[in-house]
């Protein structure tokens, strides 16, 4: 197998991208969201 680079390709994007961020972010978790409200919001989406 002859594997090749297109070296314009890689000047172009070699950059960092956007980071990935959760939603919601990490700190609005808590522990008060119960599994019963989990399970009522996820009925309600189905809706």
């Amino acid at each position: 197998m002859n594997i090749t680079f297109d070296l314009e390709k890689i000047k172009r994007y070699d950059q960092s991208g956007p980071r990935y961020t959760s939603y919601p972010t990490a700190v609005a978790f808590t522990d008060a969201f119960t599994n019963d409200d989990y399970q009522r919001h996820a009925i309600d989406s189905n809706q």
